[in-house]
């Protein structure tokens, strides 16, 4: 419902300007669409680092994933990609140490955060800790049975 009113009411609005004075109307869409691509270009930043990753262009790839990851506004998704694609590339104590610093955010919801922690079991395992690996990938498994049986 508020995502529809977040849409609706900027459309409405932009219309109704537009009907009177087309200019102004062009000019307030200009702004939203300005304002849009600011609230949303670390994601735009994160298709475009995948792109280049299935290209492989890594080093190019690492590059936009950084600046995503550096913005901080993107939410988890950013940082976690940057770090797969770190551990992907070999660089494992960068992609560590990137979703160590995610952990570090107290207002992370628990989905995201067992997302994080599941990719950092996927580190571990990569730098040869296989006993933190299967205990991080274990508290996955439980925490996701208990969320399970409090739904139901």
């Amino acid at each position: 419902m508020k995502s529809i009113l977040l849409i609706l009411i900027p459309t409405l609005i932009t219309g109704i300007v537009f009907f009177y004075n087309p200019l102004a109307g062009l000019i307030i869409l200009l702004l939203l669409i300005a304002i849009l691509i600011f609230i949303k270009f670390p994601t735009i930043l994160v298709l475009f680092g995948q792109r280049q990753y299935g290209l492989g262009n890594n080093t190019k790839a690492l590059k936009i994933l950084k600046r995503a990851h550096d913005m901080g506004r993107g939410g988890v998704s950013p940082s976690v990609t940057y770090a797969y694609v770190l551990l992907r590339c070999g660089n494992l104590e960068q992609a560590n140490m990137v979703l160590n610093y995610v952990l570090l955010n107290p207002k992370l919801k628990p989905s995201e955060r067992n997302y994080v922690r599941q990719n950092l079991s996927f580190v571990k395992y990569k730098q040869g800790d296989m006993q933190e690996a299967e205990r991080m990938q274990w508290n996955f498994v439980m925490r996701r049975m208990t969320i399970t049986r409090r739904i139901r």
